[in-house]
């Protein structure tokens, strides 16, 4: 599973894992941590839009090492 870094908040770490790739983007789980309160959810992201924000540095993939973190 990719995981990828989202530029966040100052106090806040928001990370990206990519599920499963669909016809047209990817559905994807967005882990948001703030004050200690883990928040997750799931949706999808179009191809088009993820290219965007990978090719801007919105979104930068990092080893699950790198991260420390798992949705677990």
């Amino acid at each position: 599973m990719r995981k990828y870094c989202i530029k966040s908040q100052p106090g806040r770490t928001d990370f990206l894992e990519i599920i499963t790739e669909t016809m047209d983007g990817y559905r994807i789980r967005l882990i948001s941590i703030c004050d200690g309160e883990k928040k997750i959810r799931e949706d999808h992201i179009t191809r088009h839009l993820f290219d965007i924000c990978l090719s801007t540095g919105y979104i930068s993939e990092q080893s699950a090492a790198e991260i420390g973190f798992s949705a677990a």
